[in-house]
C-alpha cells in the first residue's frame, strides 16, 4: 500500500504562493495605523520611508492618516536670502476634487526630506534636506541662516 503525500517541492510551491498573495493583498489594502504628531518638528522622525505627505483644503486634511497639526502654517524656501513662500499645484482627490495644498512633505527611501521652512503661529522650523533633525526658531533671521548654513555646505561639498 502507497502512502500519499506531498513532496518537499509542493510544500515549497505553496508557501511561495500563499506569501505572494498575503504581500499583494496587504499591498492592496494598505493597513496603516494614525501617526500620532504632537508637534511639526518631529514630523520627519515619525514618518516612514518613501511617504509623500499631501496638505490640503485650507489645511484640514491630508493624504495619509495623520494628527491634523498643520493649522496656521505657512511653507517658505529661501531666495537671496530672505524667505520667499512655495506655492504648490493643486490636489485631486479619489473622487476627483480639486483643492488648493498648502504643504507637499516627503520623505525619500534614504531618509532625507524636501527642506522647507515652515512657519506656524510666531514659531519657525527648518526642514534639513539630508539627514540633520530639524529645529524650531522663534525669529526667522536665524531661521533662515541654519536654512542657508546647510545649503552653503551642501554646495561647497559639490565644488569638490
Amino acid at each position: 500500500m502507497k502512502k500519499k503525500a506531498f513532496s518537499l517541492f509542493e510544500l515549497i510551491l505553496v508557501v511561495i504562493l500563499i506569501g505572494l498573495v498575503y504581500s499583494l493583498v496587504l499591498d492592496k489594502i494598505n493597513i496603516k495605523k494614525n501617526i500620532h504628531i504632537k508637534e511639526l518638528k518631529s514630523l520627519k522622525k515619525l514618518l516612514p520611508l518613501d511617504t509623500k505627505l499631501i496638505v490640503y483644503d485650507r489645511c484640514q486634511k491630508q493624504n495619509i492618516k495623520i494628527d491634523n497639526i498643520f493649522k496656521n502654517i505657512k511653507v517658505y524656501t529661501v531666495e537671496n536670502d530672505s524667505l520667499k513662500e512655495v506655492e504648490f499645484a493643486p490636489y485631486q482627490d479619489k473622487n476627483g476634487n480639486i483643492y488648493d495644498v498648502c504643504l507637499r512633505f516627503q520623505k525619500f527611501q534614504n531618509g532625507s526630506i524636501t527642506p522647507y521652512i515652515i512657519k506656524q503661529n510666531d514659531n519657525y522650523v527648518v526642514f534639513y534636506p539630508y539627514f540633520k533633525e530639524p529645529e524650531k526658531f522663534s525669529d526667522v533671521q536665524s531661521a533662515i541662516d541654519a536654512f542657508l548654513e546647510t545649503k552653503l555646505l551642501k554646495e561647497f561639498k559639490d565644488e569638490y
